[in-house]
């Protein structure tokens, strides 16, 4: 990543997001919300850059796989279909599918299963690996990914303790 800095939309004048619209991004705080609406849910989640998984996922992601699916099991007794998603991202689009279908006898969702744990310092979220690796840290008005690079991890290192500190 050559900018593992970006601005967060909304918290910047107009003409600043407008002039940077390409660097500008969602608040990944969202994916904090219970409540939040899925195409919110699944731009924040699009943010998540943890070592070498990307939790990249969109709305209607494989419309003539699906299409092919639904008509098949239209054809044949879907009350006995076992379905299986393999790299599911972060199960949106799996949803979509289900409700179409109906009726199914399992559906088996799968992808890398990603747990961050989100400690807040000030106004500052910090999302932290299981290792206790902290790969992200988001701001009022910026976000970073310290995990990609080492130069932000040492500047926030202060910050990075307080946040171990408090998780304990």
């Amino acid at each position: 990543m050559r900018a593992p800095v970006r601005p967060i939309r909304g918290r910047w004048p107009g003409w600043v997001e407008q002039r940077f619209a390409r660097f500008v991004r969602a608040d990944p705080r969202d994916i904090l919300d219970d409540s939040i609406d899925p195409q919110v849910f699944r731009r924040a989640m699009s943010l998540l850059n943890v070592g070498d998984t990307i939790k990249i996922t969109g709305a209607n992601r494989h419309p003539d796989a699906d299409a092919l699916l639904v008509d098949f099991l239209s054809a044949h007794d879907r009350h006995e279909a076992t379905i299986v998603d393999i790299g599911a991202s972060d199960g949106s689009t799996s949803l979509e599918l289900i409700r179409r279908l109906h009726a199914f006898k399992s559906y088996v969702i799968a992808d890398l299963y990603l747990t961050l744990d989100a400690v807040q310092v000030g106004q500052r979220t910090l999302f932290f690996q299981g290792d206790g690796t902290c790969v992200f840290i988001v701001g009022s008005r910026t976000m970073a990914w310290l995990a990609q690079s080492p130069v932000l991890a040492r500047l926030f290192a202060r910050v990075i303790r307080r946040a171990r500190r408090q998780a304990l």
